[in-house]
C-alpha cells in the first residue's frame, strides 16, 4: 500500500521543513560575503575566501570565534593571510576576532550590514549548522536593522564523516544538538521561528525574485 502524502507534522517533519525551506533560498549575488567560524573547522573560511576572491562581493565579513574553545583561532586580518588562508583581497575585509556563540556572531554582522548600508548577504556555514545561523542572523537583521534583507545560504561543501577538530564528532553526530539547539532557542527569542521564516521567505520571493 503507498504511504499517505497527508499526515499530521511532527517535530521531526517541522525540522525538515525548517531546513528545506532555507536551503532552498534561490542563490543570487550579495553585496556581502558572512563566514561563521568555530569548532576548529579552516573549511569554513577557506571555502569563504576563496569564494570571496572569486566573486564580486564588495565586503567579506569573518565573525569571530569562540576563544573558549580549544582549536580557536583569533581571525584578524595577520591571520586571515596566512596559510591555511591565503587571503590576497583585503580591501573591505571585516574581522570580529572573538565572539562567544552564534548569537554574538550574527548580532555583528547584522551590525555591520546595518553600519555599512548593505541589503544582502551570503550566508557560508557547514550544512548541519547553517538553519540555526540563518534563523538567528534572521532574527538580529530585523532587530538592528529594522527591515530585511536578502540573505542568501552558502553551505560549505564537505562529506557529512568529516570530524570536526574540536570535539572529535562528525556533522551527522553534530546535527541532533542542532535541532534541539534550534527549539530552545526560539523559545528565549534568540531565533526566529518557523511563522517568522514564512514572512520573509514570502518578502523574500514577491519582493526581490
Amino acid at each position: 500500500m503507498e504511504q499517505s502524502r497527508l499526515t499530521a507534522p511532527t517535530p521531526e517533519s517541522d525540522a525538515f521543513w525548517l531546513a528545506t525551506r532555507i536551503l532552498s533560498v534561490p542563490r543570487m549575488p550579495t553585496q556581502a560575503l558572512a563566514v561563521f567560524p568555530g569548532l576548529g573547522d579552516d573549511t569554513r573560511v577557506s571555502y569563504a575566501v576563496n569564494r570571496w576572491h572569486g566573486g564580486t562581493y564588495e565586503h567579506f565579513l569573518v565573525s569571530g570565534c569562540g576563544q573558549g574553545e580549544r582549536t580557536a583561532r583569533r581571525f584578524t586580518l595577520e591571520t586571515l593571510q596566512r596559510n591555511p588562508f591565503g587571503l590576497i583581497r583585503t580591501t573591505n575585509v571585516h574581522t570580529q576576532v572573538e565572539a562567544a556563540n552564534t548569537l554574538e556572531q550574527c548580532r555583528w554582522v547584522a551590525e555591520k550590514l546595518s553600519g555599512l548600508g548593505l541589503h544582502s548577504v551570503g550566508i557560508v556555514a557547514p550544512p548541519f549548522h547553517l538553519p540555526r545561523v540563518f534563523l538567528t542572523l534572521l532574527k538580529q537583521v530585523r532587530e538592528i536593522c529594522g527591515h530585511w534583507v536578502i540573505m542568501v545560504p552558502d553551505p560549505v561543501p564537505a562529506p557529512p564523516c568529516a570530524i570536526s577538530p574540536e570535539n572529535n564528532l562528525t556533522a551527522t553526530g553534530l546535527a541532533p544538538a542542532e535541532f534541539e539547539r534550534i527549539a530552545v532557542y526560539q523559545a528565549k527569542g534568540d531565533v526566529a521561528t518557523s511563522e517568522e521564516l514564512d514572512r520573509y521567505l514570502r518578502w523574500l520571493y514577491q519582493s526581490c525574485l
